[in-house]
């Protein structure tokens, strides 16, 4: 992967809009959902927001288009249209991407942690709750004698 990555980066395509489509069952879109070719002329964002872990977009397109989110994917962001969820997939250099049909539409790209991270943190915080508290009552204080 990083070869083709290398090679991705030399070449013309970043310059020109083009991206390499990444499909793996683990990150993406299966192979069997098509994303849309090319980057046709007639597609225009209107307007864009952005806050926190949330990206905002108005697309205007004729053809059906695939929009690339300068954000590093990830599976936990979730992309709806008028919406509707729909199935992200990565582009190089590991971007989101997403595709939008023709027509005018309204894109929110939200990024939504896992439970296993609100836990994880739990978890630290009742630790380091314990260890403040033993150093408290149960540390005796060491003396020469």
């Amino acid at each position: 992967m990083l070869d083709i990555r290398r090679q991705w980066i030399v070449r013309p395509d970043p310059g020109q809009v083009r991206y390499l489509r990444w499909v793996s069952p683990l990150i993406g879109l299966p192979a069997s959902v098509k994303a849309a070719s090319g980057a046709p002329v007639d597609t225009a964002i209107v307007d864009e927001r952005e806050a926190g872990g949330r990206c905002q977009f108005h697309v205007d397109c004729r053809s059906p288009s695939n929009l690339v989110i300068k954000m590093t994917y990830n599976p936990n962001w979730h992309v709806t249209i008028d919406g509707r969820e729909s199935p992200t997939f990565s582009v190089s250099p590991a971007f989101l991407a997403v595709v939008v049909p023709p027509g005018r539409h309204e894109v929110v790209a939200e990024y939504r942690s896992s439970a296993l991270k609100s836990l994880l943190m739990i978890g630290g915080l009742v630790l380091l709750g314990a260890i403040a508290f033993r150093r408290r009552f149960f540390d005796v204080p060491v003396t020469d004698e």
